[in-house]
C-alpha cells in the first residue's frame, strides 16, 4: 500500500521534490548522474523527488550545485501560501 500524498500546494516536501525533478530532467540528468554529481544516493534522491522525506538545507545545496542552480530556484513556489500574512 502506497502512502497518500497531499497535493503539492499543501505539501512543501512534494513541491520541493517536484522542483528538483523538473530541474534534473531539464538538465538532462538521470538520478544516477545527479547522484554522482551531488554525492547523494539515487535512492535518497528518488525519495526526496517524491516528497516522502524532508531534505536538509545542506543536501538541498548539494543538489542545487549539482544541477547548476541555486536553492532559491529549487524552493520556488514551495512556501507561497500565506506569504502575505503576518506572523
Amino acid at each position: 500500500m502506497q502512502p497518500s500524498l497531499r497535493p503539492a500546494e499543501n505539501n512543501p516536501a512534494v513541491q520541493l521534490g517536484l522542483n528538483i525533478r523538473v530541474a534534473r530532467v531539464r538538465a538532462g540528468y538521470s538520478r544516477e548522474t545527479l547522484s554522482a554529481l551531488s554525492g547523494l544516493s539515487m535512492n535518497y534522491i528518488g525519495i526526496v523527488e517524491r516528497g516522502l522525506k524532508n531534505i536538509t538545507i545542506l543536501n538541498c545545496q548539494k543538489l542545487a550545485e549539482a544541477l547548476g542552480t541555486n536553492i532559491c530556484n529549487l524552493l520556488e513556489g514551495v512556501f507561497d501560501s500565506g506569504a502575505n500574512s503576518t506572523p
